[in-house]
């Protein structure tokens, strides 16, 4: 009885606590988003390393598993250490990382960058073309026409030549914000790599941690949730990154063979929205359909047709092959966490909150099903009750 109460009580000031803790982040919660995005560029070297570290990890398991393979088939057992087969698969994983951004940077921004001026160059062939099509819809050409005109390029001109002081200043910002990007980088870079090659010594680390401070069973329970997020962070970034790359090649194949314009573009927009799961690609095709709007809507509504195609060749026998079961989160629970996160923190947020909310729902739903198990075994079994008398 009187474990009871002091259950009951325990009980009823944790529900207090959690009750007051959240209406105290629903009160500060520009404050919350604002500490944490603080927090966040404070270490974003580090947090990107460990981005790094969890997608460069599957590709260097494969070469490190070929070179032990190869390794097992030869006379080099006693010659050859496991750890420098472990150095020789980091190092070529992230030499072919790095050829593919040069890839990426050496021949797909060059024609992302064609395609935006052509854009650009081409409005003067759009504007009637646009004009036409607002009139359709009810809107006043005329005055359409009438705002436009009202632009004057040469006061535009002198304002820019009058700010030329600040301009200069926010390139030389710029230029300086460059450099930070590639000093985060490379910081970032070596950070995974040393994540990377210490994988044993810190997994050694963290258990004579716990171990030390934590009796055996809260020890044992730590490692398991720390087990799950690193097994899900890994499986959802490797697998969203991997299946991107699968739906941008697709798209660029598909909309370069039926001829529609601007695919390079469309088809790199696609692939990194498509990180993003269940509403990333979406975004993407959203944006090729306003692209291609500008220069044929016929070929826009084509375009739909074929994106739809696509999408569902990807959800039905891709998606289930490449991510299978890494992100285990109901659509509906995965929706409210990419909702959430890019309310506080933008696309890092809806990266971040995916795989976070997959892991707080797997346990959970482990917790729910071991209560309830606990329950029914606690239940007794009533015996059976004799027929009465006289029954047959």
């Amino acid at each position: 009885m009187k474990n009871d109460r002091k259950r009951r009580f325990r009980d009823g000031l944790i529900f207090a606590a959690a009750v007051i803790l959240i209406y105290a982040l629903i009160m500060n919660f520009r404050s919350l988003g604002s500490g944490i995005m603080r927090v966040f560029w404070l270490f974003s070297p580090l947090i990107i390393g460990i981005f790094f570290a969890l997608i460069l990890y599957k590709p260097m398991m494969t070469i490190n598993g070929f070179f032990l393979f190869l390794k097992k088939k030869s006379k080099l057992k006693k010659h050859l250490p496991d750890k420098v087969i472990k150095t020789v698969s980091i190092t070529l994983t992230v030499i072919f990382a790095l050829l593919v951004l040069f890839f990426v940077g050496n021949s797909v921004v060059p024609q992302i960058i064609v395609s935006f001026r052509s854009i650009f160059t081409s409005l003067d062939t759009y504007y009637p073309q646009i004009i036409g099509y607002l009139e359709k819809l009810g809107f006043d050409g005329n005055k359409i026409e009438e705002l436009f005109s009202k632009i004057d390029l040469s006061q535009v001109w002198k304002t820019l030549t009058d700010n030329a002081t600040h301009i200069w200043q926010t390139a030389l910002g710029a230029v300086n914000g460059i450099a930070n990007v590639l000093t985060g980088f490379t910081s970032a870079l070596i950070f995974s790599i040393y994540l990377l090659s210490n994988l044993e010594t810190l997994k050694r680390q963290t258990k004579k941690l716990l171990a030390a401070y934590f009796r055996p069973e809260t020890a044992k329970k730590i490692l398991g949730v720390g087990r799950l997020t690193v097994v899900t962070f890994l499986n959802f970034f490797s697998g969203q990154c991997l299946e991107a790359v699968i739906l941008g090649t697709i798209f660029f194949i598909v909309l370069s063979l039926f001829g529609f314009p601007y695919a390079t573009v469309i088809s790199v927009i696609i692939g990194f929205t498509a990180i993003i799961p269940y509403v990333g690609s979406f975004i993407g095709g959203a944006v090729g359909v306003l692209l291609i709007l500008m220069r044929d809507p016929m070929q826009a509504v084509l375009y739909i047709i074929v994106y739809l195609a696509v999408q569902q060749i990807e959800n039905n026998f891709i998606y289930p092959k490449v991510v299978g079961t890494a992100v285990n989160l109901p659509a509906i629970w995965a929706f409210v966490a990419i909702v959430i996160g890019g309310v506080l923190f933008g696309v890092v947020g809806m990266l971040f909150f995916i795989p976070m909310a997959s892991v707080l729902y797997t346990l959970l739903k482990n917790d729910v099903n071991a209560r309830l198990k606990k329950k029914a075994e606690s239940v007794p079994v009533l015996p059976p009750v004799p027929p009465a008398d006289g029954a047959e």
